[in-house]
């Protein structure tokens, strides 16, 4: 049963970024249950203090490279082991990305910092 939008946003934001790295591994051990590992994510990720700018460090932007070239988002590794991936994705104003999934396991996600529109 997924956890209600209502209650993970009630959740205090109390956790830092090494917080989560530090939890995220152990929490991915201790269940086998895929459905449970995304509900124990969206609570981690709702626990964390975006507000206190400690993932700026991982922010970079790549600008294209060559005149005329499109800019594209940039994959900022924060953390990884054999079970995750902690990325801290940066997309300039007007870039976009394909509509995509995640069939090894899925993804979350949550916004630190600016807007996304989905079309």
């Amino acid at each position: 049963m997924s956890t209600p939008t209502k209650i993970l946003q009630k959740l205090p934001r109390t956790l830092s970024i090494n917080q989560i790295v530090d939890r995220l591994p152990k929490m991915l051990s201790s269940s086998d249950c895929l459905l449970e590992k995304r509900e124990m994510g969206k609570e981690l990720l709702a626990q964390y203090d975006y507000k206190s700018g400690d993932w700026k460090k991982y922010a970079f932007f790549e600008m294209p490279r060559f005149a005329g070239a499109k800019p594209k988002y940039t994959r900022n590794l924060v953390y990884e082991d054999e079970s995750c991936r902690l990325l801290i994705l940066c997309w300039l104003k007007g870039v976009v990305t394909p509509m995509h999934n995640h069939p090894e396991g899925g993804c979350w996600v949550t916004m630190l910092n600016g807007n996304l529109t989905e079309v």
